[in-house]
């Protein structure tokens, strides 16, 4: 669309790109609306703590499986920003859309898989991280499974590390 003069930029409709959460877990209510599906479009994207390295792309071997993502973590003690290779296997394909870092998805059952980028373990090895931090990373009110709130109730039937 042209027109002349040029339309300011403030004439353009706003999107809502981010939400205030204690606010919102407060009252129920945001300017994107009440909560429910009609409202998802207006809702914050979930903060998974992945920032894609610029320039890279994500990528899934329809073979193996492999997913392999170029990703920026910054070092807690000196600031700085370091690039790391992420990989896992997936059977599902990549997810794309606007709530989507990396994740594969099973478009039929909901079943999936995602990278998320949390605080330094201190040096353990993922396998020595106490459930309940990877439960509260998981599950912050601004985490991947909280366009409704965070999850309440939640439960651990089984924990393995391969």
């Amino acid at each position: 669309l042209i027109t002349n003069p040029p339309l300011p930029a403030s004439a353009a409709a706003a999107i809502q790109d981010n939400v205030d959460v204690n606010e919102f877990l407060r009252t129920g209510v945001d300017i994107g609306g009440n909560m429910g599906v009609s409202s998802q479009a207006g809702k914050s994207r979930p903060e998974t703590g992945v920032v894609l390295r610029d320039g890279s792309d994500l990528s899934r071997d329809g073979r193996t499986g492999a997913v392999v993502a170029e990703i920026v973590v910054r070092d807690e003690r000196t600031g700085d920003n370091t690039a790391v290779l992420a990989s896992f296997a997936s059977p599902w394909p990549l997810a794309t859309g606007p709530v989507f870092d990396v994740e594969c998805r099973d478009g039929k059952t909901g079943d999936g898989v995602f990278l998320a980028v949390s605080r330094s373990g201190g040096g353990k090895g993922i396998e020595d991280v106490e459930e309940a931090v990877l439960l509260q990373r998981l599950f912050d009110p601004t985490g991947r499974f909280s366009f409704y709130g965070p999850p309440t109730d939640i439960k651990v039937k089984k924990s393995v590390v391969k």
